[in-house]
């Protein structure tokens, strides 16, 4: 993953990492080892786009850290390309003997028949602060105006202009490690919207949940896929202000969160 899959993606093929453990210990283990990486692992592989593995022994799974993967019927919550290293980790390992993981991906759904990138960075093992420009940023859909969080804290956010840096800190570990979002904004009349998405999730705007984004004369709304019953909670900012708008899904299939009332249509 990271570098093997540029070469996988350019084949049309989706990477795809081992099997993995979701808790740390697994008692009686043959290896009579544990695995201390368990959420980075998870991660990666949801990163991927390939096949999402879990090998625990019976009842010691973590569903906690697997609903963060997937919907509630367990469709995977890939992005729309497996992340891949970006340029500034090749250099630095090429040119100044550092191995670090810097990988990027995005999410692309449609907005007013144009196709919008919500965009992803991972980092570990960094080693001093490393500076990404937004030129670095391939994957950021051009003319269009981003904000980027830190998936620990939606409340984090901030414009991202196009002479903006991500300065990644130098403590993106294999146990801590720095996860970024970046959203692309929704204009509707004179209303400025980001739609985060689900960020329950390792990747909060697949679009396995946000099927599309519908501009109406009167409404903009988000439109929801996810099984029977399944309680779906959206974060986005409006004019500045972060909200959330939760909705039940009645029955599997779509439903709709309207992003200027913030209530559920069905």
């Amino acid at each position: 993953i990271g570098v093997s899959s540029m070469f996988a993606y350019a084949l049309g093929l989706a990477p795809s990492k081992d099997t993995f453990w979701t808790t740390d210990v697994q008692p009686g283990n043959r290896y009579k080892k544990s695995e201390p990486y368990t959420e980075l692992n998870a991660l990666v592989a949801t990163l991927s786009t390939g096949p999402y593995g879990p090998s625990d022994m019976a009842g010691h799974i973590d569903y906690r850290l697997i609903n963060r993967t997937s919907i509630y019927f367990g469709q995977l919550m890939h992005p729309s390309k497996p992340a891949t290293a970006m340029d500034i980790q090749i250099i630095k390992h090429a040119f100044e003997s550092l191995k670090m993981e810097i990988w990027s991906t995005y999410s692309m759904n449609m907005f007013k028949n144009t196709s919008l990138n919500w965009g992803t960075i991972l980092a570990v093992e960094t080693s001093g602060n490393v500076t990404l420009k937004y030129k670095d940023m391939d994957f950021l859909t051009p003319g269009v105006s981003y904000l980027v969080y830190d998936y620990k804290d939606v409340s984090s956010f901030r414009e991202f202009k196009t002479s903006d840096n991500l300065v990644l800190p130098n403590n993106c570990t294999k146990s801590e490690f720095c996860l970024f979002h970046f959203v692309p904004k929704l204009e509707y009349g004179n209303n400025e919207i980001y739609m985060l998405g689900d960020v329950s999730k390792w990747i909060p705007a697949s679009s396995t949940r946000i099927r599309s984004i519908v501009y109406q004369e009167a409404d903009l709304l988000i439109n929801l896929w996810g099984g029977a019953n399944e309680e779906i909670t959206i974060h986005y900012v409006f004019n500045g202000k972060l909200k959330s708008s939760t909705c039940p899904i009645k029955t599997t299939g779509w439903n709709c969160i309207s992003m200027l009332t913030g209530k559920c249509v069905y």
